[in-house]
């Protein structure tokens, strides 16, 4: 159910419970329903009864868009995108589309700046293991950092005084600094 900033009890659909989606009317009695929600109680066949006064409908026929106030009321409703990390606080005639169109949707289709290829959001860490423009990136960059890193320790090499052994012995209170790091599993 989305997150309703504000919500007049009587708006919900009795079917579902949930704040009408994509409203429409049964014309006969004027009560508002979910468009999938009363489609399905059509689908079911049988009597065509309202759920909430059981006054007899014909098939779709009967079923109307929402009359001018119901839609004015729906029109004032704000509602926040039920997407994490999404921030966005929609009108309800522009939820659905939004919902469906959000870039924090795990469905969101986005475009690999690595090799220009579309995938599904939460298909990232699938595409990413597979992209090699990707993973050549991710190599060149460990290379980096590792050439850094080489680097700064020949600058501490080179700082050793002379007369302390540079064949990878350490200073004593380094070593034991190291010895206690790797006993207690600190990195």
């Amino acid at each position: 159910m989305p997150n309703l900033r504000f919500f007049r009890p009587g708006h919900p659909s009795s079917i579902c419970t949930d704040l009408v989606d994509r409203a429409v009317t049964l014309k006969a009695c004027e009560h508002n329903f979910c468009q999938s929600c009363i489609y399905a109680v059509v689908a079911n066949g049988g009597e065509l009864r309202c759920p909430d006064c059981r006054t007899e409908f014909t098939s779709h026929g009967d079923i109307v868009q929402p009359f001018r106030i119901m839609r004015q009321v729906l029109a004032s409703i704000k509602i926040n995108c039920s997407h994490d990390g999404c921030k966005e606080e929609v009108e309800y005639e522009q939820y659905q589309s939004h919902v469906d169109q959000c870039q924090f949707s795990p469905n969101a289709i986005t475009t690999c700046s690595y090799c220009d290829t579309d995938y599904a959001r939460k298909d990232e860490n699938i595409h990413r293991d597979n992209c090699t423009n990707y993973l050549k990136f991710q190599k060149l960059e460990l290379e980096s950092q590792l050439a850094s890193v080489k680097s700064e320790f020949a600058k501490y090499v080179l700082e050793i005084p002379n007369g302390w052994p540079k064949d990878g012995q350490l200073f004593p209170f380094v070593k034991d600094s190291v010895r206690t790091n790797i006993y207690y599993g600190i990195k």
